[in-house]
């Protein structure tokens, strides 16, 4: 405001851009029906899921809602090797999209009508595409570092106990990722169901 600038509306402009829309529309094209993309690990331990877990999200997701279950992220040894686990485990076989690179992680994001992450980078991507993500967040408070502005009805808290809400604030949890259960994700896909999904 000082230099004159409004500070609306947010513009992000992430894309896809105008040259990588061909490649947008090829990777739609492999599916027939909805994608829903899973984020498998970030750069800290502390922040991931349980693989285990995540392969039963997989079936839900297939069996339950009729989405396309894809697994994005790089291809850190943690991330691969929890994608192999996700993919051994689960009944209705997740796409491998690991190591697509930023750019095309940017159109798998945009095609999705979901997408499921823990606190990371492709969380905020989504959001600045404007796509639903489900947040799962233990490590870190999700009033500090959860979707920006939007989809905070679709976050998994495991940062905070029953009435420990208090101040945001900077400090983190190691322990608490596992307290997010199946049925957690389960809830926030109903709730991405019944205000999100785009209606047919």
């Amino acid at each position: 405001k000082q230099l004159g600038i409004s500070p609306e509306p947010v513009e992000w402009r992430l894309g896809p851009w105008d040259n990588e829309l061909e490649w947008h529309r090829e990777f739609v094209k492999r599916f027939d029906r909805p994608i829903a993309s899973i984020v498998v690990a970030t750069s800290k331990p502390e922040k991931d899921w349980i693989p285990e877990r995540w392969a039963t999200v997989v079936d839900i997701l297939s069996e339950r809602f009729g989405l396309q279950p894809v697994l994005v992220g790089g291809t850190s040894q943690r991330e691969t090797e929890a994608a192999e686990k996700i993919t051994s485990l689960s009944k209705s076989k997740p796409v491998y999209a690991l190591g697509s690179g930023l750019r095309k992680l940017v159109s798998i994001l945009d095609a999705s009508q979901i997408v499921l992450s823990p606190d990371t980078g492709p969380l905020h991507m989504t959001v600045a595409l404007d796509r639903p993500v489900i947040s799962l967040i233990g490590y870190t408070d999700p009033r500090r570092t959860g979707p920006y502005r939007k989809f905070q009805d679709l976050i998994v808290d495991a940062f905070h106990g029953a009435g420990d809400q208090g101040p945001i604030t900077m400090k983190t949890k190691s322990d608490r990722m596992s307290r997010i259960t199946v049925a957690d994700v389960e809830q926030r896909l109903q709730i991405w169901n019944d205000r999100y999904r785009p209606k047919s």
